[in-house]
């Protein structure tokens, strides 16, 4: 490689890192509506993940998630406390070039008619980079937690939502 190629291939990188680092223009310029960050990136992403509790009325849930990157962090994100009706919800922007973003997250009923026998947990991967679907839509992917187990939520209109994991007896 002669140093015309080098200084060609340099000057391409660089390009390419503050193209891919530039947000485009937003019509809000600032947060979406949901408090969130915008989503218009040239070529990277927010991906933003909502897991809603449709247990019921007066039927709370727990949720636990956790990532796992390959060549990156794992990040346990805690145990949250998701009232009847209510949304967990966030966001990230997965790697550019190294490693795949999954997260896994175990939900568990609390006080409802699903919890009223012994003890239930279903898990699932809330998002899994390799496993991209007909659901994602404008880098949101949405759940649903029901009385019957947790779907993937068709936004499109297309297919209807899709059942994703049941309940298994025994704690997470």
């Amino acid at each position: 490689m002669n140093a015309a190629s080098v200084a060609l291939l340099l000057a391409f990188t660089t390009t390419t890192t503050i193209v891919l680092a530039a947000p485009a223009p937003d019509a809000g310029g600032g947060e979406q509506a949901d408090g969130m960050a915008p989503t218009k990136w040239k070529l990277w992403s927010y991906e933003h993940i909502h897991i809603s509790n449709e247990l019921g009325s007066n039927a709370a849930m727990t949720v636990h998630c956790t990532s796992f990157e390959l060549f990156g962090k794992k990040e346990d994100m805690g145990v949250q406390h998701v009232a009847a009706g209510a949304e967990y919800k966030w966001q990230f922007k997965p790697p550019l070039v190294f490693g795949k973003s999954k997260y896994w997250c175990v939900v568990s009923p609390v006080d409802n008619d699903v919890a009223a026998g012994p003890p239930v947990h279903a898990g699932f991967f809330a998002y899994d980079e390799d496993d991209r679907s007909i659901f994602d839509t404008n880098f949101n992917v949405y759940w649903a937690v029901r009385p019957d187990g947790v779907y993937m939520r068709d936004v499109s209109g297309g297919i209807g939502d899709l059942l994703k994991s049941v309940w298994i007896p025994g704690n997470p």
